[in-house]
């Protein structure tokens, strides 16, 4: 490991806390350091984190690499979003919008290829 660059890292302040989260486990797991690197349970406790964060920080360094180990991993199995940006902000805003008027609550207007018929009055509920 580099402990000089993890320590810059820490140093700076700079990127995002998770990035330096990671850059200090590496950095306490140092066994090149002088005082030589503490045990996954002291960085832990340290830390304030689980142990086993500390375990997959350290192997993910060791499997792949100091850059990778300190990078968000990729999630390969997301899930594709239901609605884009435009679909999404359309909804907030009606979701936010104020009632119709003589209504009590915001309704959507039915879709009438679906099988509706408009909106549901309290008579024909």
């Amino acid at each position: 490991m580099n402990a000089r660059h993890l320590k810059k890292i820490l140093d700076s302040g700079k990127g995002s806390r998770e990035r330096r989260r990671r850059a200090h486990i590496l950095f306490l797991a140092d066994e090149s350091r002088p005082d030589g690197g503490r045990s996954n349970a002291e960085i832990a406790e340290v830390l304030e984190i689980g142990t086993a964060t500390v375990e997959r920080v350290c192997k993910r360094c060791v499997m792949e690499g100091l850059e990778a180990a300190l990078e968000r991993k990729v999630q390969a199995n997301r899930k594709k979003r239901l609605l884009d940006g435009d679909c999404e902000a359309r909804l907030t805003m009606l979701a936010c919008s104020k009632p119709r008027h003589g209504s009590n609550t915001a309704t959507f207007p039915r879709n009438p290829s679906a099988g509706g018929s408009g909106p549901r009055t309290p008579a024909s509920s």
